[in-house]
């Protein structure tokens, strides 16, 4: 949020009082001890038509924040700066005497304080990655950050780290995981302040899965109207399948067939959210005609 403005209004109801939220800026993510700054409110103080121009209009009252400066001469407004928030809420209070009529006039700010927090995660809130693929990282914060800047830095993905800029809350990073030659690969993303190797404010962890080439296909089991249909890979979850779009148990047995015919079935295998390229091979099933031996007579 960095510097906020906030008005206010004099008044003689000492407990009237203009309300603004702010954020006490230290991260509070992976790393809490990171102080990014505490929000800064600029508030002015309008006159209203009250007979005080001239006269010095000072802080009578804060809690959880600091006040500067602590009195000042009264001209159509005045303005303080509120920072250095703690707690969960904040207040503070000014007052100005006309004294030409003895009347005491107020003015109050008060609101909620609240921790900054970040948040960073896959768009869709995936944790398991295909190798070669572009992913978009969303990153959230309730508060702007208006000096320094962000930054990210990451494992296993094609981009470089880089610096994202400033001034948003909110933003997503694009990034391509690499092709891996193991059958997975940790993948992490790190959003961190002012360097790519900086403090942590919040981090994605996943798994990045390969793409196993195309398995093998053997049979077994052959008869006049069934045939088993195994398929061998590279460890992942294998599949077959009779049409290439139904996809069941590796080692099912395939039955209800016609005899001497020829079938052609499929398989794939599954890693993680990848998958392999499907294979298919044929094979027919056994003649289902007796086989006949002559006899000769004498």
């Amino acid at each position: 949020m960095g510097t906020l403005t906030a008005s206010s209004s004099l008044s003689t109801n000492s407990g009237a009082a203009s309300t603004k939220d702010v954020v006490d800026a230290t991260a509070s993510g992976i790393n809490n001890n990171i102080n990014l700054g505490t929000d800064s409110v600029t508030w002015t103080v309008s006159r209203a038509g009250a007979n005080v121009i001239g006269e010095t209009i000072s802080v009578i009252s804060n809690s959880n924040c600091s006040v500067s400066p602590s009195s000042t001469t009264m001209g159509t407004s005045a303005t303080f700066t509120v920072n250095n928030f703690s707690g969960s809420s904040y207040s503070t209070q000014v007052s100005v005497t006309d004294t030409e009529n003895s009347i005491v006039y107020y003015a109050k700010l008060q609101g909620s304080v609240s921790d900054a927090t970040w948040t960073l995660d896959e768009e869709n809130g995936l944790s398991q990655l295909s190798e070669g693929t572009t992913y978009a990282f969303d990153w959230t914060s309730n508060f702007t950050l208006n000096s320094g800047q962000l930054a990210q830095n990451n494992t296993n993905f094609q981009q470089a780290a880089a610096l994202l800029g400033t001034g948003a809350s909110s933003g997503t990073i694009n990034l391509t995981t690499n092709n891996i030659t193991n059958a997975t690969a940790s993948a992490a993303v790190t959003l961190r302040y002012n360097s790519t190797s900086g403090g942590i404010l919040a981090q994605y962890n996943g798994t990045i899965y390969n793409s196993p080439p195309a398995p093998s296909i053997s049979f077994s089991n052959i008869t006049e109207t069934s045939i088993k249909v195994t398929a061998s890979g590279s460890g992942g979850t294998l599949q077959v399948s009779d049409d290439g779009t139904n996809w069941d148990t590796n080692g099912t047995t395939y039955s209800g067939l016609t005899h001497t015919t020829s079938y052609t079935f499929y398989a794939r295998e599954i890693n993680g959210p990848a998958t392999s390229p499907t294979a298919s091979a044929s094979q027919s099933t056994l003649d289902a005609t007796p086989s006949t031996t002559l006899e000769l007579g004498d």
